[in-house]
């Protein structure tokens, strides 16, 4: 049986990225590479300046539902053409803001300098099996 596919599975899960993690667990979320990718894409994509358009489009979906309270179907409609839809955007992007995700030079340095010494750590560990399999003389 090979290792990769649970080497993987524990990677997304502890990476933090599928969900939030226990403040327990967050300390060894830090000792997965997966982690440091996504702080590193989501700094550089500059994330947390990216509309959060998500809690608008729940918003529109419920007010087509034709079950709903024809009273909140018009709020949602008075709140698109008065421009709540950017306000609501705005603050669930606030509220989706990590500290990790920064878009600072000194953040971005950061999270690289963790993948090169992911990438060090993993090349000394092949090498160094890779030694073992070549004394095998089975």
């Amino acid at each position: 049986m090979t290792v990769m596919p649970l080497v993987l599975m524990i990677q997304l899960v502890f990476s933090g990225g599928l969900f939030k993690l226990p403040a327990n667990v967050s300390g060894f979320s830090n000792l997965m590479i997966s982690k440091q990718g996504i702080d590193c894409i989501s700094a550089e994509a500059d994330y947390n300046n990216l509309p959060s358009t998500s809690a608008w489009r729940l918003l529109k979906k419920v007010s087509s539902n034709p079950d709903i309270d024809p009273q909140i179907k018009t709020l949602i409609t008075t709140m698109e053409l008065t421009g709540g839809d950017k306000e609501i955007n705005a603050e669930a992007a606030k509220a989706n803001y990590k500290k990790q995700y920064r878009r600072t030079r000194e953040n971005i340095m950061l999270k690289w300098q963790g993948l090169i010494v992911f990438a060090l750590i993993f090349a000394f560990l092949a090498m160094f099996v890779l030694r073992f399999i070549d004394k095998d003389k089975r």
